[in-house]
């Protein structure tokens, strides 16, 4: 979801400033990854907070505890309000139907609540893919109704995006740091792993892989859209019944990636 609202760093921070601070975040939670990764193998711990009580006692049990909460405070929020957003305007702009957004927050809260009672993460593996498909599929759809409309207009806006933001540059590490979220996942996953000598080789192809996409889209978007663009890059899309389905299957991919 956060590659939605990666545009708009670019907008913030500039285009060339965002492509470095696209590949450094993805570096530093690459060396991140790989640290926890090591700490693990050496401490022989099976979750986040007995690393840290491993390594460093009670105080880093304590510590890694409350670096869970606030960090997993933010990307559920996050997830909810992008999932009232966009279910409110799609009943509102498709069928003409009013619905308080805090009707559907409420309802939409108990559903994510309930799934998050779900422990094994194997029970999410089918859905998690379809949750990857619609990802890419969104970001095809965004790119291409973007070369589409530049092709359209026979020019660019590539021009109104500066390369260096100053004011609002600090801005851009929020959404990169943002885009490369799911640390969380690393040791659930790992322990699904049938080979794990090889996880550690996939989670480099994975992020490198990210990087790459981060840059692109957010290059794609800034020459298309320019500094006119809304901050959820998805609102772009042309008002119409297939964008409409895409939106809410999206909605459907953050309640599959939720509980996890």
């Amino acid at each position: 979801m956060a590659i939605l609202y990666l545009p708009q760093s670019f907008l913030n921070g500039g285009w060339l400033f965002s492509i470095f601070a696209s590949t450094v975040s993805g570096i530093f939670s690459l060396y991140c990854i790989l640290q926890l990764l090591e700490c693990r193998a050496a401490s022989g711990g099976n979750s986040f907070s007995e690393i840290g009580e491993l390594a460093c006692g009670t105080f880093g049990k304590t510590c890694v505890n409350l670096s869970l909460f606030f960090c997993q405070l933010g990307y559920p929020i996050a997830f909810l309000n992008f999932v009232i957003v966009t279910i409110h305007n799609v009943f509102r702009d498709a069928w003409g139907i009013e619905i308080h957004k805090n009707y559907i927050g409420f309802f939409w809260f108990v559903v994510f609540s309930l799934l998050s009672y779900v422990r094994k993460l194997a029970v999410f593996a089918q859905t998690h893919v379809f949750a990857d498909v619609m990802i890419l599929f969104m970001i095809s759809v965004v790119m291409v109704w973007g070369v589409m409309t530049a092709y359209r207009n026979g020019t660019t806006k590539f021009s109104e995006v500066p390369l260096f933001n100053p004011k609002d540059y600090a801005d851009c590490f929020g959404f990169s740091i943002f885009a490369y979220e799911g640390i969380g996942l690393i040791i659930p996953v790992q322990d699904i792993t049938s080979d794990k000598k090889v996880y550690p080789f996939v989670i480099k192809a994975v992020v490198a892989t990210m990087v790459l996409i981060f840059i692109t889209f957010g290059l794609v978007c800034s020459a298309t859209f320019g500094t006119k663009q809304t901050p959820l890059i998805s609102d772009e899309l042309p008002a119409n019944p297939f964008i409409y389905t895409l939106k809410l299957l999206f909605c459907l991919n953050v309640t599959f990636s939720y509980p996890l």
